[in-house]
């Protein structure tokens, strides 16, 4: 009876590790998927804008330029940033643009630009 339990001990706490391996493999895809939703959420500010890149806590965004609506005199850039900053799971004093194109493509129809962005 006693290697009984003991064998049965000793299975619960391999699958219990396994478990726990499941756990923060989920954990870190939900944070990775919320991640997402926030960039997208500031990037679907801009009227006709997309994320191009997301890679190393930078933001690629293009938008098309016939497309962009201007807004209390902020550019696409300034409108992510803010809609970046105002968000609970972003460091607003981390948020900053790095690059700024406006003619990215022959027919200049494309605006690009940059943003670091650091999650808390």
């Amino acid at each position: 009876l006693e290697k009984k339990v003991k064998a049965s001990e000793q299975q619960f706490e391999s699958e219990s590790e396994e478990a726990q391996k499941l756990r923060a493999i989920v954990t870190s895809r939900a944070a990775a998927v919320q991640r997402m939703r926030v960039l997208q959420a500031a990037v679907s500010k801009v009227e006709g804008a997309w994320i191009e890149k997301w890679e190393n806590g930078r933001m690629t965004v293009r938008a098309w330029k016939d497309r962009i609506k201007p807004v209390a005199g902020k550019t696409t850039n300034e409108r992510v940033e803010d809609a970046l900053k105002s968000s609970r799971e972003v460091d607003a004093t981390k948020v900053r643009t790095i690059s700024h194109d406006t003619k990215i493509d022959r027919g200049d129809q494309i605006e690009q630009f940059t943003v670091e962005v650091k999650f808390k």
